[in-house]
């Protein structure tokens, strides 16, 4: 029987050794598909578990409303297929490896992180492009 596309994301969700990439070990086990508060838990438990105090971060998170949802969806639905798909996550691997090998960066960049942030703030954009007056502040 195949998996629903919400089912299949629950279950990438409860594979944590796939996304969580915080070595503490620590996750937030309730689950991020429930609501849209859930999804905004999670993801500000998510940064919280970096080690970063981000408040200011954390006040535009909460203004998401149900984008947090998709945040959480796009970022599973990402975990999932670099995880299932030997030829997207070499590609990625060989792609990640050239910083990790370089020794001006130093760091061990991991797909779940870059693909975490990538999801959040393309959402956090999305309440800037529907603001008006942003546009006057983009102009150079």
């Amino acid at each position: 029987m195949k998996n629903s596309f919400k089912q299949l994301l629950i279950e990438t969700f409860e594979n944590d050794g796939t996304w969580n990439y915080y070595a503490n070990g620590e996750i937030y086990r309730i689950n991020p598909f429930k609501s849209t508060v859930e999804s905004i838990e999670f993801i500000k438990k998510f940064i919280t578990l970096s080690g970063k105090n981000a408040q200011e971060l954390f006040n535009k998170i909460n203004e998401l409303d149900d984008r947090a949802v998709h945040v959480v969806s796009t970022f599973f639905l990402g975990v999932y297929i670099y995880e299932n798909s030997d030829l997207i996550k070499c590609s990625i691997d060989n792609k990640m490896k050239k910083y990790r090998d370089n020794r001006r960066y130093k760091s061990d960049i991991k797909f779940c992180f870059i693909w975490f942030l990538i999801c959040l703030f393309h959402d956090l954009g999305y309440s800037f492009e529907k603001n008006k007056n942003m546009t006057a502040l983009m102009t150079f």
